[in-house]
């Protein structure tokens, strides 16, 4: 009996799995999109998001187990079908959304850990024994918390429907996942949690290296070793630092992409004109770049800061001539089906045969190699036909030829990044007829240091672009950063500079100013100290209020400080107090705050303070009727606030003084109900922290 019961439900199960199978091959948005069921790899640029022009969007249903690339394996059955399955389904109820290639990234990651769950159980591709317990640990085996949210998100879900379409039955349907609450916004953090929120950003040793390298890599005719890919990595790091944006981002802009104020003609002045918006106080100049965010931002003319125009000239003006002969080519290609011959080779279209080394003189190949002979058709030994080899040419031009970007719709030809292929890869020969552009990765690799495939079969480490050109830090250490630290590191920068958060989100390219939080890198302590620095009480006489003179030389660096950087306005003057904080912890206390400017003779701020003034009066009598009454009252209250009402009846006469109109009123001699501020409090709390 109990035999055949198992068997019924192992039926059952089987059953289950193909049907649901069966559903996703049904799945019509397949078919229109191009992609077969049973392939391996899925092309879903027809249905996601790009996010920018580098990334692949295609996914592959294979284990990891076994390495990546060529050594991975598709995934056993029946998990195979069931997550292409899966994946089909979750394709069709978010086709509206147009999901970006990695919300299903990580859904197939997740089928990739529970792959290895199963497989370390003994159960590999068995989808049906799968258990709430292998589950679980197929996410939390991962060693960042943030990754572990994502996984576990996925794995819930594809579990959950699983679970409801009989495929999983020993799975739970609500896995719980312990939610990840980034440490980045609150700017209170412990020792661990600084040193890793610091690695996101830049030290200014590491952006004074890079400066240090922009002008090393200039430095050409001197007898130091500069080579192009030198001066293509710094131009782009020097770039990166005008203004705040994505590596992907600078991969797609056109060579003439400068815009000044007033310039006539301008391309831009239709489609990117100035936003006067983003004019901060001065802070930024008229000088910018055309700019296409890749993550949702509208497009835009990026401004560069007034210091930093000089180097953004120069950074472009420098990566125009690297791109020159790629751009040339790329103009030379306006017909497609004709592949571009040295003059020496133009004959060849005529007589229709290409020797094996005329192809590698065509393409810039060191040797013909097996992978160009498998596309190219052979007459005889060692000679191919023409058409073979032009065909073979087309399929290698970019993906989108003769576009390089959807996004900014800018072509091969007019790209600032355009180069011959493997132009800046010394193992491998400059192909003089194949134009493409600059990729992230390029970047980065030159960051990072790597290695270089000689034509031997031997492979050489190349170092990265610091120590080539021999710039340290002061420690002596090599840099070892990524460009995104240049984006934190700006923004950052204007965090401190106080620029309003609508505007830094403007100048970073961002749909929503809420992830501003995650850029901003200034600690609280850093935060109140620049306060302090900036707002150093003087010595005053201690019977009245200090009285700013308007008209004091002395006082000029105080006032534009103020004006520039900390004023805000409240109902009884303007506050001093850098409201970085929220919330202020003297919000409804403006008059017996020592941030408080008013302004003499201002009729709003003298009828704020009046009105402060008699709401005083009425809780000092009510609290001497009180005390009358036989009630208790707090000494200690008492005397605050008979003080603070008298303070305030000061400060209304100083107002109120005709000869005093028009000059700043510092309330910088207020007394305060609380003996510290809970900002204070915090700090000393993280301080004790920091001994233990």
């Amino acid at each position: 009996m109990i035999v055949s019961n198992v068997a019924k439900l192992i039926t059952q199960q089987n059953k289950a799995v193909s049907d649901f199978i069966q559903a996703g091959r049904n799945v019509t948005i397949l078919k229109k999109a191009g992609i077969k069921f049973d392939d391996m790899k899925w092309d879903l640029t027809a249905l996601t998001k790009a996010n920018n022009n580098a990334s692949s969007q295609t996914i592959s249903f294979k284990t990891v187990r076994d390495g990546l690339g060529k050594k991975a394996k598709p995934f056993p059955e029946p998990l195979n079908g069931v997550a292409k399955a899966y994946m089909a389904q979750f394709l069709k109820v978010t086709l509206g959304r147009r999901l970006s290639r990695g919300a299903f990234g990580i859904r197939l990651k997740a089928f990739q850990r529970l792959e290895q769950q199963l497989f370390e159980a003994g159960k590999s591709g068995d989808i049906a024994a799968l258990t709430t317990e292998q589950a679980v640990a197929a996410f939390k085996s991962s060693e960042s918390t943030q990754m572990q949210n994502s996984l576990g998100v996925g794995v819930r879900e594809i579990c959950s429907t699983l679970n409801r379409a009989g495929v999983c039955p020993n799975v739970s349907n609500d896995i719980v996942v312990a939610q990840y609450v980034t440490s980045d916004k609150n700017r209170i953090k412990s020792p661990e949690q600084k040193k890793k929120h610091a690695k996101k950003t830049l030290t200014n040793d590491e952006a004074f290296a890079i400066a240090d390298a922009f002008h090393i890599a200039g430095e050409i005719g001197t007898d130091r070793d500069i080579t192009d890919r030198d001066i293509l990595t710094t131009s782009i790091l020097a770039l990166m630092f005008c203004a705040p944006c994505r590596i992907e981002e600078t991969t797609i802009l056109p060579f003439d992409l400068e815009v000044e104020d007033g310039e006539e003609n301008s391309p831009a002045d239709d489609i990117l004109p100035f936003d006067q918006n983003v004019n901060y106080r001065g802070w930024f100049s008229r000088y910018g770049v055309r700019w296409w965010p890749v993550k949702g931002g509208p497009p835009q003319v990026k401004f560069v800061v007034e210091e930093m125009v000089p180097v953004a000239k120069e950074a472009i003006k420098r990566l125009r001539k690297l791109s020159e002969k790629g751009r040339a080519l790329a103009k030379k290609i306006s017909d497609p089906d004709q592949i571009p011959l040295p003059p020496d080779l133009e004959h060849l279209r005529q007589t229709g045969e290409v020797k094996s080394s005329e192809v590698s003189k065509i393409f810039g190949l060191f040797r013909l190699e097996g992978i160009v002979k498998r596309h190219l058709v052979s007459v005889r030994y060692g000679v191919y036909t023409f058409a073979s080899v032009e065909a073979y040419w087309r399929s290698q031009l970019p993906k989108g030829w003769p576009m390089v970007s959807e996004l900014s719709g800018v072509e091969y030809k007019d790209c600032l990044t355009t180069h011959l292929l493997h132009a800046y890869d010394d193992g491998k020969g400059t192909s003089p007829c194949l134009p493409t552009c600059i990729t992230s990765q390029t970047i980065q690799m030159d960051l990072n240091g790597r290695f270089i495939n000689h034509r031997d079969g031997s492979k050489t480490w190349q170092p990265n672009v610091f120590e080539r050109l021999g710039v340290t830090l002061p420690n002596g250490d090599y840099p070892n950063i990524n460009t995104h630290q240049i984006r934190h590191w700006l923004n950052t920068v204007a965090q401190r500079a106080n620029v309003p958060q609508v505007h830094i989100a403007r100048w970073s390219g961002r749909k929503h100013i809420a992830q501003n939080q995650d850029y901003d890198h200034t600690d609280l302590e850093d935060v109140v100290q620049e306060i302090m620095d900036r707002n150093k009480p003087e010595v005053e006489p201690a019977d009245k209020l200090p009285i700013i003179v308007d008209d004091s030389p002395d006082n000029l660096d105080y006032r534009a400080a103020i004006l520039r950087k900390s004023i805000h306005s409240t109902p009884f003057g303007f506050c001093t107090q850098a409201l970085r904080i929220d919330p202020c912890d003297r919000a409804g206390a403006c008059t017996t705050c020592t941030k408080l400017v008013c302004i003499a003779g201002n009729k709003k701020h003298m009828d704020a303070v009046a009105e402060d003034v008699q709401r005083r009066q009425r809780a000092v009598q009510n609290m001497q009727e009180h005390e009358q009454a036989g009630g208790r009252v707090n000494p200690r209250t008492k005397a605050t606030m008979e003080q603070q009402l008298e303070h305030v009846s000061q400060l209304e006469q100083y107002l109120s003084d005709e000869e005093l109109k028009g000059q700043q009123i510092k309330n910088a001699e207020a007394l305060q109900h609380v003996s510290f501020s809970h900002s204070e409090r915090r700090i000393s709390e993280m301080k004790k922290l920091e001994k233990q």
